[in-house]
């Protein structure tokens, strides 16, 4: 038990030494505001296959690595964004279930709105279109091996 502790501690003290505070209040407050608004578009893109999570986790990342440790910590700690960022920055890709399940979601999401809530034959037509080249998009990402998500889980 002793050894998660300090592990834990050493990724705080990991995470501590990659922030680099503005010293100007005003630009940390903006800082914090716009990754702060990241966040929020990042919590909506988990929940909206057509609006991107990674880029926005990522982009909240680095406003709180330069306006506040407390915040900054506590995005990497969070174990749904932190997922998003750590995935990204170690093994610059993203792992096929994720990739798959992204679609899969984009797909019904898009599925329902075609069939149910869009009257116009134009409007479906480029919902089809933009969920095709979104879904394309998606599988161009890199992916994540599966012998880095087995280390991953050990």
């Amino acid at each position: 038990m002793n050894s998660d502790n300090e592990s834990h501690t050493e990724t705080t003290e990991e995470l501590r030494r990659q922030v680099h505070e503005s010293r100007s209040t005003v630009v940390k407050g903006l800082l914090i505001l716009f990754g702060s608004i990241c966040v929020g578009l990042g919590i909506l893109g988990i929940l909206l296959p057509v609006l991107p999570t990674t880029p926005f986790l990522l982009l909240a990342a680095i406003c709180y690595s330069h306006s506040s440790e407390r915040f900054y910590i506590w995005l990497l700690s969070n174990c749904f964004f932190g997922t998003y960022i750590r995935d990204w920055r170690e093994n610059r890709g993203i792992s096929m279930p994720v990739k798959l399940w992204v679609i899969f979601v984009l797909a019904v999401t898009m599925g329902i709105s075609v069939v149910f809530f869009i009257p116009i034959l134009a409007v479906k037509i480029l919902c089809i279109i933009s969920g095709i080249i979104i879904s394309a998009y998606i599988l161009s990402l890199p992916t994540k091996s599966n012998e880095l998500i087995e280390d991953s889980v050990e």
